[in-house]
């Protein structure tokens, strides 16, 4: 009788976890691999904007966070990781304070932090990559079966992609987004996507489904 008990404490706690939202889970357990705290400011939407320079084995341009702020008075915090942050802006363009922290946790990189305005809705981040970010892999034209031109792809997951992209860096947060890639003449680009445009040396890509940060993928 105690097991049977016991049996159907346990599948009426199973029941009632699965009414969370993703958003209840993470208050009931918080991700420690992240400095993300989503469960006061959450990234629901990213426009990404890159120039790929295969020269210096870097990515430049700027990240666009749209916001679900359940709490008007947090930071909006993301994860970073050997990133150099150019400039942080809100919709209009305005500057916003943030601060990146001065030390980096192992493995985890270091925490990017912005004040928010009141009627802040989007914060744009600039940036650049370094040549030794963990998710991006540069390859040599010697490196590649046809000699000819140099490779580039990205591995995310579990938690590389704060390495290219500042973001919150956890399963905890799902974002659809659009991303306008440019690279050299003559290398075609591919992303995770769902939509796909191509022109010149620039390719525009759009995912319409939410998905965790580990998914963005850039080859």
């Amino acid at each position: 009788m105690r097991t049977l008990t016991t049996l159907a404490s346990c599948l009426l706690l199973l029941a009632c976890q699965g009414t969370h939202s993703a958003k209840d889970v993470w208050v009931l357990t918080p991700d420690t691999h992240s400095f993300a705290r989503p469960s006061e400011v959450r990234s629901t939407h990213l426009e990404l904007n890159l120039n790929l320079d295969f020269e210096a084995k870097v990515a430049t341009g700027s990240v666009t966070h749209e916001l679900e702020r359940t709490d008007p008075t947090a930071a909006f915090v993301v994860d970073t990781s050997e990133l150099s942050i150019l400039a942080v802006t809100d919709q209009d363009g305005n500057k916003l304070t943030y601060q990146l922290a001065a030390e980096a946790t192992p493995f985890q990189g270091r925490p990017l932090t912005i004040e928010l305005g009141p009627q802040t809705r989007k914060v744009k981040i600039g940036y650049q990559t370094s040549p030794a970010a963990e998710a991006m892999q540069w390859l040599s034209p010697e490196q590649t079966s046809g000699k000819q031109k140099p490779f580039l792809f990205t591995q995310g997951q579990a938690i590389l992609t704060r390495s290219w992209i500042p973001l919150q860096d956890t399963p905890a947060v799902r974002v659809t987004w659009d991303a306008r890639i440019t690279s050299p003449e003559g290398l075609t680009t591919v992303m995770s996507a769902d939509w796909r445009k191509h022109k010149g040396n620039q390719t525009n890509f759009r995912m319409s489904r939410p998905v965790p940060s580990y998914l963005f993928a850039i080859g």
